[in-house]
């Protein structure tokens, strides 16, 4: 009898530390997709405040999914230009991207459907893309060829 309780408690001890360990790894990975800094954006004519800052694989693929308000949209910043490429899967809430080179100059704005599996590619090479709710970007007068000429970025708190 003693033998058999030992082993169970043994194997709830096993798998209580599992389960635990499961998630503080699923927490870390969440804690890991989240924005660390948040942005003053200032394009030739307007100023976005507080537009989070995303530059890692895991913020990236995260990215603005599951939510319904997007707030001041999600800036995906790389170290090179290259072709970039966003869509909609898990992304309940309309959106827009816009696509800026390195230079700051916004090459092109494509709208997205929410919960799409299509595919919207920059059709230049792109150093940024910034997601807002569409219509967002027709709103504050950002159009293909205004530019991105200052940012300041601190971190979240």
């Amino acid at each position: 009898m003693d033998g058999k309780w030992l082993f169970s408690a043994l194997a709830a001890g096993l798998l209580a530390t599992a389960l635990i360990q499961t998630g503080v790894k699923h927490v870390r990975a969440e804690n890991a997709s989240k924005p660390t800094e948040e942005c003053t954006l200032q394009f030739d004519n307007a100023t976005l405040a507080d537009v989070p800052q995303v530059t890692t694989t895991l913020q990236m693929e995260r990215g603005l999914s599951g939510r319904k308000n997007v707030g001041n949209g999600m800036l995906f910043t790389w170290q090179d230009d290259s072709a970039r490429v966003f869509w909609m899967r898990g992304t309940p809430t309309p959106l827009s991207v816009a696509f800026i080179d390195s230079k700051g100059v916004v090459l092109q704005i494509e709208d997205m459907k929410p919960e799409s599996d299509f595919l919207h590619w920059s059709t230049l090479p792109a150093r940024e893309g910034l997601e807002m709710k569409m219509g967002e970007f027709q709103k504050l007068g950002i159009v293909p060829g205004s530019r991105l000429i200052s940012r300041e970025c601190k971190p979240i708190s």
